[in-house]
């Protein structure tokens, strides 16, 4: 039996018996456990779908006219509506994941804990949000009043 790394823990016929329906539990308790829904790692695996989805989204925008052209049928322009239209709905989630991610406990965690910790955090950031969107709009109208 060929072992890989000379770790006989990682032979083909050892890695097949984990993958089986019995052995899938003993697989992750070996590599640290199991881990609720709520989780840093299930904020990473859901992370990772929304990348893996806007990469596609980039890969399916980029070769849709190219193939279209090659088979004779036709030829489009994917632009930036495409695009915004796409990664906006990607990035909103993908922008709350990125907030409360680090803020999450490994393994299990509760959303209310996460929420009171994170609590200063939003607050602060409406705050910033409202003083831009005050400073930018008197701003704008302060523009606006000496252009006459």
């Amino acid at each position: 039996v060929m072992h890989f790394s000379g770790s006989p823990s990682l032979t083909a016929k050892s890695l097949r018996n984990r993958f089986t329906k019995r052995g899938i539990s003993s697989f992750l308790s070996l590599s640290g456990g199991t881990f609720s829904g709520f989780s840093r790692e299930s904020l990473l695996l859901i992370n990772n779908v929304i990348l893996v989805v806007a990469a596609v989204s980039v890969l399916l925008g980029t070769l849709y006219p190219l193939i279209l052209d090659a088979l004779n049928l036709g030829k489009i322009s994917v632009g930036p509506p495409y695009f915004a239209s796409v990664f906006v709905p990607l990035t909103l989630p993908l922008a709350v994941l990125i907030g409360i991610g680090p803020l999450t406990r490994w393994k299990q965690d509760e959303p209310a804990s996460v929420l009171r910790r994170s609590l200063p955090f939003l607050i602060g950031a409406a705050g910033v949000g409202l003083a831009l969107l005050y400073a930018l709009t008197e701003h704008v109208s302060l523009m606006a009043g000496s252009a006459r």
